[in-house]
């Protein structure tokens, strides 16, 4: 046996071998994937260490499987057969069940519709393609529980937002396809740093979310408390937050309708605020606006930053009609109810798009700052 050779490999082993577990055992101790996801997304240092990890792992696990076998055959026993029977094939055989039972719990069949979060989230590619098993499906499978999630494809979500049939105000939709989106009012009275619009709302503060135009784009939501808004949880960097608005023609011609709005790239995130984190991007947001002012509402909100040069209004409104709303969401027309009230009903909740729907969501969202 080569000397040199073997030592190498064997280091080589033991350190993608040990990056793995460790993550795992990290994973146990924080509460699974979203203790970690939640962990590491609290600083912006460590999100873009997120970020790298699909890379980190599609070369640390691969080389410590392909190590591993060279070890035990090239430059170990296992030459034959009978050789797994003995106590050295046996450990070896153990470990490969091992790996094979974290694959089959953190994978779905071959052929995964997914792309690496780094890859989206720098902007390379905009749209989900699909791979290989060798790539991000087998890694997914390799790593498993808690940072397979971190290899999940690319999401888009959809969120209702904006001035609604409940309020005395409605959101313009020109003949032209352009629009105005207006916010919905605050609950509470004015105080600052709460906005208002006294040509819309008069004296009322408004809740002016999301804020598109400000020098850095945000989305805020009660994704800890709110069940309407608990599937933002799983939103990452790189993934797309759609806004579905309900405007009103201002000709008459037709009945006011869900269109698409506008839409959100997501660049940070800023999880769970229970207490005031001080002066940074999310200053703006109106969810900081009001706990600020109040001093009463830190009730474990999210803030959602945007990417500026992937964030906007869209040029035109898109409308959500039965076609459309039946490609992006399971949705079941209920004979009693209009198409546009079915449809209102099925994205009361924020959505979750993943695949075609998800594919399909980004190509009808420019998001070009406007």
């Amino acid at each position: 046996m080569t000397v040199l050779p073997y030592v190498l490999l064997l280091w080589i082993h033991v350190f993608c071998m040990a990056f793995w577990m460790g993550s795992m055992v990290f994973g146990l101790i924080l509460g699974g994937a979203d203790g970690v996801q939640q962990a590491l997304t609290g600083d912006a240092r460590t999100t873009r260490l997120l970020r790298r990890l699909p890379l980190a792992y599609g070369i640390a696990i691969p080389l410590g499987i392909v190590t591993g076998i060279l070890l035990g055959t090239v430059f170990g026993p296992v030459r034959s057969l009978a050789a797994l029977f003995t106590p050295y094939g046996l450990t070896m055989a153990a470990a490969f069940l091992l790996v094979a039972v974290a694959g089959a719990g953190g994978t779905a069949a071959a052929g995964f519709d997914a792309e690496p979060r780094a890859a989206l989230a720098r902007g390379r590619d905009r749209h989900p393609r699909r791979l290989h098993l060798h790539d991000a499906d087998a890694l997914r499978a390799l790593t498993g529980p808690p940072y397979y999630r971190t290899l999940d494809p690319m999401a888009a979500f959809l969120a209702n937002v904006g001035a609604n049939a409940s309020h005395r105000v409605q959101s313009p939709l020109h003949a032209d396809g352009s629009f105005t989106l207006y916010p919905i009012p605050e609950t509470i009275p004015w105080a600052p740093p709460m906005l208002r619009m006294p040509e819309i709302w008069k004296e009322r503060a408004v809740h002016l979310d999301p804020d598109l135009t400000s020098p850095i784009p945000t989305y805020g939501d009660n994704c800890s408390t709110a069940g309407r808004a608990y599937s933002l949880r799983q939103a990452r960097p790189g993934d797309l937050i759609a806004f579905v608005a309900r405007l009103c023609p201002t000709d008459n011609s037709r009945p006011p309708n869900l269109h698409l709005v506008a839409a959100l790239t997501i660049e940070d995130v800023k999880p769970n605020l229970l207490a005031d984190p001080g002066a940074g991007w999310w200053d703006a947001n109106a969810h900081i606006r009001r706990a600020r002012a109040t001093r009463e509402h830190w009730n474990g909100f999210w803030v959602f930053r945007g990417d500026r040069e992937r964030t906007g209004h869209l040029p035109k409104a898109v409308a959500l009609d039965r076609r459309l709303a039946a490609e992006l969401i399971p949705i079941t027309w209920h004979p009693a109810r209009t198409e546009q009230q079915t449809i209102a009903s099925h994205t009361r909740a924020v959505r979750r798009l993943t695949g075609e729907p998800e594919a399909l969501l980004r190509q009808l969202c420019p998001t070009s700052r406007s």
